[in-house]
Order: C-alpha cells, then sequence, then structure tokens
C-alpha cells in the first residue's frame, strides 16, 4: 500500500514539473500593440520600432504563444519595411 502511494505521489510530483518546464521555456518575443502590425521577433528590432511608431503602437516583450494568440506571425527583422 505504501509504494502504490508512493508511486501516485511520484507521478504527481512528475505532471507538475512538467507543466512548469514547458511554461519556462517559453521564447520571450517583442511585438508592437497595434493590430496592423502583424508580426513579432526574438530580438529587439530598430525596424519593428519604427513601424510600430508610425502606427502609433507601443513595444512590447511577451511570450512567444502570447504574440500568436494576438495574431502576430514570426517575421526576420530585415523583412519588415
Amino acid at each position: 500500500m505504501i509504494y502504490l502511494r508512493n508511486i501516485v505521489v511520484i507521478a504527481f510530483m512528475l505532471v507538475l514539473s512538467s507543466f512548469k518546464m514547458s511554461s519556462e521555456f517559453q521564447r520571450i518575443v517583442y511585438t508592437c500593440t497595434n493590430s496592423e502590425v502583424k508580426c513579432y521577433v526574438l530580438k529587439n528590432c530598430d525596424n519593428l520600432i519604427q513601424k510600430c511608431n508610425v502606427y502609433r503602437g507601443k513595444m512590447y516583450k511577451m511570450k512567444e504563444q502570447d504574440a500568436k494568440n494576438l495574431g502576430k506571425v514570426l517575421c526576420d527583422c530585415g523583412d519588415i519595411k
């Protein structure tokens, strides 16, 4: 009985740690708060900052999944005009 309880406790701890690890490894990205700017970048980018200023948005740092949830897509800094 004690053996079964230990297995359940260990399994529960593994499940909890896997949830924590998945959120810790999400990449941090940069994007603009204005919905007209449809992309995000992995490193802060002057082209994105300028485009964000044109659309009167604010630069924002967030988890990559949050940016995707906002409808943003990954862009290369050099591709932003």
